[in-house]
């Protein structure tokens, strides 16, 4: 595993708005803060607090209006849409509420899928996400598809799709929204084991107060700015 420094900044926001209808609707006013190498973050909020929002924004899904976004040494509001794009295939990892597995997929092929829109030999790829669905707890349901598998399962075949390219930075947006309380708790927990024994990046947008405290650090969203 690679050595994490601490002191590593990975992530850096500074003066980030964001409007929609033409400047008529501020979601977001004058966001700043940085994310060390290997933090797990949670942004907190309630409903139209702009946490969704902020994640996308981080993402490079949509673009700011103003300010910066430095992620893994890229201002990310200079690029064009499709420079965003490249750079979430080799630097973001996503885990959504909703999954968004390719339903007709397998899970090992849904893990394998960012590996090999970058290209990479199907075996390699094939061989990594093996390794990952087993660090997962699913090895004996590489098989499956979606509709095979239950919420929670589902979600794990997300987060080791999520793993496998080994991104800067993982966002979670919502990630145990449509889990029960046991799968709720067995996710929350693989997140936890992922940030300490692969030292990855963890930002995760939850509306859930009760979730805050396995984090690192939480940043308080209310009403677009940061209390």
């Amino acid at each position: 595993m690679e050595t994490i420094r601490q002191d590593e900044e990975i992530l850096k926001v500074s003066s980030l708005g964001k409007s929609y209808s033409g400047g008529k609707i501020p979601v977001l006013k004058n966001i700043g803060f940085s994310v060390k190498k290997g933090e797990f973050i949670i942004v907190h909020g309630e409903s139209g607090s702009g946490k969704s929002t902020l994640l996308h924004l981080l993402a490079g899904l949509e673009n700011a209006d103003r300010g910066e976004i430095d992620l893994a040494g890229t201002d990310i509001c200079k690029l064009s849409e499709s420079g965003r794009a490249m750079f979430r295939r080799k630097n973001v990892g996503f885990v959504f509420q909703q999954f968004h597995l390719l339903p007709e997929l397998t899970a090992l092929e849904n893990v394998m899928m960012p590996l090999l829109i970058q290209k990479a030999p199907i075996k390699k790829a094939r061989e990594q996400a093996e390794q990952l669905l087993l660090y997962v707890g699913l090895e004996d349901r590489m098989k499956h598809t979606p509709e095979q598998l239950s919420g929670g399962q589902n979600q794990r075949v997300a987060v080791a799709r999520a793993l496998v390219a080994a991104p800067a930075v993982i966002f979670a947006d919502e990630p145990t929204g449509n889990l029960d309380s046991k799968n709720r708790t067995e996710v929350l927990e693989l997140l936890q084991q992922i940030n300490r024994e692969q030292g990855a990046t963890l930002l995760m947008v939850t509306h859930s107060a009760g979730e805050r405290s396995i984090a690192d650090r939480v940043i308080e969203l209310k009403d677009g700015v940061i209390i």
